[in-house]
This record gives C-alpha cells, sequence and structure tokens, in this order.
C-alpha cells in the first residue's frame, strides 16, 4: 500500500517513505519528504522544502525562497519563487527555477536545467545535457565539455520585456569554455563573473 503523509500550517513537516510514496507540507517554513520507488514531495509557502528521492521522483517547492531536490532516474524538481534553487540528479532529470535569482542544477546524462526570472541561473553537467537561462540578466554553465548553453537578451522598454536577443554554444566548441557563467549580449555568449 503506498504511504503519503501530508502535514498543513505553519512550520509543518510531511514525510513519506516506501513505494509510490506521496509527501505534501503546505504553509510557512513546511518541509516534505519523499523516498522510495515514484515518491513525490510538495512544499507550498515561504520557505518550503521539498525533497524526493528514488527512481522517477519529482520535488516541487513553491513559494518564496523554495528548494526542491530530486535525485535518482528520471526526477524532475521545480522551485518556484524568489531565490529558488531546484537541483535534480541522475540520468535525464530535469531542474527547473523560476522567480528572481533563482537557481536550477542538473547533473547527469540528458539533463536539463532552465533558470527563468530576474538573474536566474542554471548548470548542466552530465554527457547530453543543457542548460538554458531565458529571463532579464540569466547565466549559463556547463561543468563538462558537449554540454549545450543557451541564453536571451532580454531588456526593459517600453515597460515591458523585449527579447533582444538569443545566443547558443556547446562547452568545449568553438571557445566556449567549461565551468565558465555565460550571458547571452547580443546574440553571443558572453563571460561573466560568477
Amino acid at each position: 500500500m503506498p504511504d503519503a503523509a501530508t502535514a498543513s500550517g505553519d512550520q509543518g513537516a510531511a514525510t513519506a517513505s516506501g513505494y509510490r510514496g506521496a509527501a505534501t507540507a503546505s504553509g510557512t517554513q513546511g518541509a516534505a519528504t519523499a523516498s522510495g520507488y515514484q515518491g513525490a514531495a510538495t512544499a507550498s509557502g515561504t520557505q518550503g522544502a521539498a525533497t524526493a528521492s528514488g527512481d522517477q521522483g519529482a520535488a516541487t517547492a513553491s513559494g518564496y525562497r523554495g528548494a526542491a531536490t530530486a535525485s535518482g532516474y528520471q526526477g524532475a524538481a521545480t522551485a518556484s519563487g524568489d531565490q529558488g534553487a531546484a537541483t535534480a540528479s541522475g540520468d535525464r532529470g530535469a531542474a527547473t527555477a523560476s522567480g528572481y535569482q533563482g537557481a536550477a542544477t542538473a547533473s547527469g546524462d540528458q539533463g536539463a536545467a532552465t533558470a527563468s526570472g530576474d538573474q536566474g541561473a542554471a548548470t548542466a553537467s552530465g554527457e547530453m545535457s543543457c542548460a538554458m537561462a531565458t529571463g532579464p540578466d540569466g547565466k549559463v554553465r556547463g561543468d563538462m565539455d558537449g554540454v549545450d548553453l543557451f541564453a536571451r537578451e532580454i531588456a526593459w522598454i517600453g515597460g515591458k520585456h523585449e527579447r533582444l536577443s538569443i545566443a547558443c554554444g556547446t562547452t568545449g566548441q568553438d571557445g566556449i569554455k567549461t565551468g565558465t557563467w555565460y550571458r547571452c549580449v547580443g546574440g553571443i555568449l558572453v563571460e561573466v563573473a560568477a
């Protein structure tokens, strides 16, 4: 029988272990942890954290400073809100961070890291992986050769964000270095400080 745990309210915590377990924590500073095969963890609210580990686990944290971590095969981690962090480790994992200064990290083969929002950062390591920054002042980094990098240049014009240019490249090719942050400027990837 699948395990399920739910905690609501301020500083609540939910933990589910076992096959197909699910954990949900809602409210301020809630934490949700699901471990085991196909586990899912969701934490909503300010400073919530969600962790799912095991095959095909998914972790979602939403709100201010939320953090989502999914480890294992095909794990997905999503963090939305200011300064959220999403980390997915394992083959074909996906990490998405949306919001101001969010960070997305995907490690493992064919992983994808996407950061949207102002000053987001996306890092990918592993074969056939990619890092994408779609928001203003976003930056991308590949931590090994062969990582595809995608970035957009966006400016505030006439009361709204306008896309100015798009740049892409692959680490280890055409002068794109591994372990180096890049931002799109004038349609090319330009090195930036960490």
